[in-house]
């Protein structure tokens, strides 16, 4: 189930990544020389009735020269449950059979869901160093490994301050090598039926995305980020375990099923814009706020619209460093161009064809909440809460809910 977990592990990811160079400068502004800092995260994700996540993380950071430093990071996460496998819900309860050999049993007018475990271990070094007085450079490696998934990447990032240091240009490029290799026999013949037995071992494929951003001082309590992303995929990009079945005429399943095939090459684009504002005013002065919109288009005519903001607010009636903030993300997506949620049981194939509900018109709201304390010098905690509801429009599938909670320390000495 790696395309699936894939996803889950991205859904943050998508959200941030046009602010790589800025949320960069952030981090490493706290670091002083001959220190060290741990930052070291769990986090438990749960969509009621699917998928469970339990992830941790570890980073290290170190300056080893004048404001030169390096970053490594470790990540192992164990996804459990079950997954949607893009079929029609059946009319009556249904048994099938897993990529592993097991058996499954679905119920009437539910969607098909295959049980599954995976286990990931993932790395990444990062190595940041200023270049001259303007220009900071950071380099990062990073490997990642599942049991039927392995990854490859890395990724270079330049930030160039203007001479007024109230502008800094930021231009990034990475690139991603990774092997899909199924279980349950290998790689599928895309809209061939399930009962083709034809695998192959494993296929790859190819991601390079490249930014260009504008971080621009407005005053001394503002912000502002601009950021342009591209890029493409190439290579295998189906879902090896999804698949999109054969429908009657009063839309039922016919009990026939066939692999979901996409085109082997994706072309995308994102324009993202961040606000952050300190309030100076006397009732909430330290608030901050922190406002993002994001538009992403590509060329399997998937558009998406994502709002963001954060609240953070000090608490000031103890002596603590304490702090609030709630967090709320508004979602919207329209669907590929050959997103079905099934085919006529008579006809012509299409040449593409997926019911993967990550395809369809959809749309996501996100609330959440967190909060942050120094219980000791250099020693600092959160913990963060968030529920997640999504629901489909045009497409007659279940709504998902999900709850996340995640733990953080981080540790300076």
């Amino acid at each position: 189930m790696q395309l699936k977990a894939k996803h889950i592990r991205q859904t943050l990811a998508t959200a941030t990544c046009g602010l790589l160079a800025a949320s960069v400068q952030v981090d490493v502004a706290h670091a002083k020389a001959d220190e060290w800092e741990v930052n070291a995260s769990a986090l438990f994700y749960k969509e009621i009735d699917r998928i469970n996540v339990y992830e941790e993380t570890l980073s290290l950071k170190k300056e080893i020269g004048d404001d030169e430093f390096v970053l490594f990071k470790r990540t192992h996460d164990i996804l459990t449950g079950a997954s949607p496998t893009g079929a029609a819900a059946p009319s009556s309860a249904q048994t099938s059979t897993t990529p592993s050999g097991s058996s499954v049993v679905n119920d009437a007018g539910r969607a098909p869901l295959n049980e599954f475990q995976d286990i990931r271990t993932a790395f990444a070094l990062t190595w940041q160093k200023p270049l001259d007085r303007l220009t900071k450079s950071t380099v990062t490696g990073n490997y990642s490994y599942e049991y039927d998934y392995v990854s490859f990447g890395a990724s270079a990032l330049f930030n160039q301050d203007l001479e007024s240091r109230k502008t800094t240009l930021n231009v990034g490029m990475s690139g991603n090598f990774d092997r899909v290799s199924p279980t349950g026999g290998g790689v599928p013949i895309g809209m061939e039926v399930t009962t083709n037995d034809t695998r192959y071992p494993s296929n790859d494929k190819v991601m390079v995305d490249g930014m260009f951003g504008v971080t621009q001082v407005m005053n001394r309590h503002s912000l502002l980020t601009a950021t342009y992303m591209k890029g493409f995929s190439a290579g295998y990009l189906n879902d090896p375990y999804k698949r999109v079945s054969r429908l009657n005429l009063d839309g039922s399943p016919s009990g026939s099923e066939q692999f979901e095939n996409r085109p082997d090459w994706r072309d995308y684009n994102s324009m993202h814009l961040r606000l952050l504002h300190q309030r100076k005013d006397k009732k909430y002065n330290g608030d901050v706020v922190d406002a993002s919109y994001r538009y992403y288009w590509d060329d399997w005519r998937v558009t998406s619209h994502t709002f963001e903001g954060r609240y953070r607010q000090d608490y000031k009636k103890t002596k603590d460093k304490e702090y609030w903030q709630a967090h709320v993300r508004l979602y919207r997506q329209s669907a590929a161009s050959f997103y079905t949620y099934g085919l006529p049981v008579s006809g012509t194939d299409p040449e593409y064809a997926s019911a993967d509900y990550r395809l369809a018109t959809l749309a996501t709201a996100t609330l959440g909440l967190l909060y942050g304390r120094e219980v000791l010098k250099n020693v600092s905690v959160t913990v963060r809460g968030e529920f997640l509801h999504q629901w489909y429009l045009g497409s007659p599938l279940e709504d998902l809910n999900a709850l996340s909670v995640q733990g953080s320390l981080y540790y300076r000495f």
